[in-house]
């Protein structure tokens, strides 16, 4: 039998973009701002723009280890999704017996 295809991620799809939003938000607002309060005289402009290019680097070396770590997640998922879900349903009720054993 034939299913249409359905998307029923939708809500998690707007609260992941809702996520994305706030974090820029906060990182435009505050952190940019955070960045500007230091003081500017003849001996901290150095080290001020010593400073913003470290904070570049690592940002450009932590977006490409997570964009790394994400791929390759991703692939061991849709390898091993069938252990990965036997797993799950194992802990899951494990983790409810001790739980009961541990209440009552």
């Amino acid at each position: 039998e034939n299913q249409t295809p359905q998307f029923r991620d939708t809500p998690f799809a707007l609260g992941f973009i809702a996520q994305l939003l706030l974090v820029g938000f906060l990182a435009i607002f505050w952190g940019f701002g955070s960045l500007r309060q230091q003081e500017t005289s003849s001996d901290t402009q150095e080290t001020e723009t010593l400073s913003l290019w470290g904070f570049f680097i690592l940002l450009i070396l932590v977006s490409s280890a997570s964009i790394g770590i994400a791929a390759a997640a991703l692939d061991f998922m849709t390898n091993h999704a069938e252990q990965l879900i036997q797993a799950s349903l194992v802990v899951s009720c494990v983790t409810l017996g001790a739980v009961v054993v541990l209440l009552f």
